[in-house]
Order: structure tokens, then sequence, then C-alpha cells
């Protein structure tokens, strides 16, 4: 689902050239859970955006599902990002005056998805993710959990070969953590997407397939 070739990514810090990633190559295949994991400033998120098509890496190839990705216009990287891509954040980053059924409808509507089909395709991944009695309900009457399962509804919404995920649980408690992200590694598997999760937590890192370590840029352990 996710193959990084030789990435790099440097810096132009007043006049000095600072390094963020250093030959980092990797793969993630379908139905497959990998970690990235390493202290702050190892690069993780930088790593996450560039395997999303968010920014672009110094050099170094990208190829998502089997398609490669130099080349690509911003529009046809928005494009592959929308329909092949789903991510999740720390923060939910859901809109404040939608609902939930409206917040998780919207990746679709943009693709071009009829009203009809996105209605029943929210309504039907919300109650996947527990929330069937919350379709209705805007964020701010919703737990962080159960705002964190619209998000990750959300990310689901048109299907994604690839899930990109930066610590998704590290706003919540940790029972609720746990729950929350076994439900998404359950989703994983279900429909057998590749994902690379970012975390700080050890316990969620043991979860996983296998996990990748990043330090000063660099992969220091897979």
């Amino acid at each position: 689902m996710l193959k990084l070739a030789h990435i790099t990514k440097s810096f132009d810090l007043d006049g000095q050239q600072v390094s963020v990633l250093k030959d980092i190559t990797l793969q993630v295949k379908p139905g497959e859970i990998v970690g990235l994991m390493g202290p702050s400033g190892s690069g993780k998120s930088t790593l996450l955006h560039i395997a999303g098509l968010l920014e672009s890496p110094s050099s170094g190839r990208i190829l998502i599902g089997g398609e490669e990705t130099a080349g690509l216009s911003d529009s046809q990287k928005t494009e592959l990002r929308s329909l092949k891509i789903g991510f999740i954040y720390q923060s939910h980053r859901l809109l404040p005056d939608f609902t939930a059924l409206e917040n998780v409808m919207l990746p679709q509507l943009i693709a071009g998805q009829s009203k009809q089909k996105t209605v029943k395709d929210a309504t039907e991944r919300l109650t996947r993710v527990g929330l069937a009695h919350r379709l209705n309900h805007r964020p701010t009457k919703l737990s962080g959990g159960e705002q964190q399962r619209v998000a990750i509804a959300r990310a689901l919404a048109n299907n994604p070969l690839l899930l990109l995920a930066d610590e998704p649980t590290g706003n919540l408690d940790s029972s609720t953590a746990e729950s929350v992200f076994n439900l998404l590694l359950e989703l994983v598997k279900y429909h057998a997407m590749g994902a690379l999760i970012a975390t700080h937590n050890p316990d969620l890192g043991a979860k996983m397939d296998r996990v990748i370590h990043l330090k000063d840029g660099c992969i220091v352990a897979k």
C-alpha cells in the first residue's frame, strides 16, 4: 500500500541546511499495521506528511498502491489523497458546526458521491464504531473518545488503501486510548488497509505487526 524509497528531507534554516530525514526506506503491505516510534524531533510527523503527499521530500520515491507519485500536479496529489489515503490526527480536527454524520459525510461529498449514498455510508461507518446513537450530535456534545471515533470513521470514508495516523490516541486517557486504538486496529484488518501509525506509547506499539524506530531522522531499528 505504501513504499518509500531513499527518502530525505532538508530545510534551509538561516542559510544552513538542516537534515530532518535521512535515507528512509520502508514498505507497508495490505492489512499490515506498522508502528512509527521515536523521540520528539526524530522526524515521525514529517515522514507521515511526506507519505501522505502533504510535503514533498528533498529526494526519494513515494508509491501509493503501486502508483508512482513523482511528477503529479498539486490537483492530482489532492485527488489521490482524497481517494486512497485516510488521515487521523492527535486532535480529531472535526468541524465544530457539523454533526458527527455530516463530518463523516464530507470526504465522500467532496469526492463527488451523491448525498443519498454518503448518508447511508456515513451512518454505517458511525454504527460500526459504536456511535449509531450519536449521529446528530456536534463535536462539543461528544466525549473525547467519541470524537476520535468520529475521526476514525471519517478517515475511512472513501475506503482508502492507506491509513496514516499521528498519535491518534495522544489526547485520551489510558483506558479510552486502549479502547479507541483496539477499534482502529480491528478496522484496519477488517478493511485490509495498510496503516502507518506514529505513537510514543510502547503498549500500543506492542499491538502492531511491527515497529519502525526513528532517531535523528534515521531508521535505527525495524
